[in-house]
């Protein structure tokens, strides 16, 4: 386990280093790949930052392992498992995760399908009319950070 130093407002890891610190920044991370998100969480974690993490449909050993990172750190971490389906309930979990966390300052989206490519029954040029399943979060994350 790394060495660590407590101070009034976070647990602050000894080992970070100072140009790639992300101390106090409020980091929203979006995610179904559960073979990289907890590592992702603990490096967030460890390089200081805050983490309000949206997941769902993962497997309960990687939400354990994810919860084991929220007791190391404190309250730093968020964990969200329903993603609102409207624009209402996802500005009202933007604001949610700013009044416990903070304004947020980065927003990582691993949750985004690969682009398949275009059907045979689709318009040339590709066109589509599909939105992701998540987009009123997007687009309120995005106006938050804007």
């Amino acid at each position: 386990m790394k060495e660590r130093r407590s101070s009034e407002q976070h647990d602050i890891p000894i080992n970070y280093r100072k140009g790639n610190s992300l101390l106090g920044k409020v980091v929203l991370l979006t995610s179904s790949n559960s073979s990289t998100l907890p590592l992702l969480v603990e490096q967030l974690a460890d390089k200081g930052a805050k983490i309000a993490l949206i997941c769902r449909e993962l497997p309960a050993s990687v939400i354990e392992r994810i919860k084991g990172v929220r007791e190391r750190i404190d309250g730093r971490l968020l964990i969200i498992q329903d993603v609102p389906a409207g624009a209402q309930e996802a500005a009202q979990l933007v604001d949610t995760i700013s009044d416990q966390l903070g304004d947020l300052d980065i927003f990582i989206d691993l949750s985004v399908q690969p682009e398949q490519p275009a059907a045979a029954s689709e318009p040339e040029g590709g066109a589509s009319t599909q939105k992701t399943p998540h987009w009123p979060l997007m687009r309120a994350v995005l106006k938050e950070l804007a």
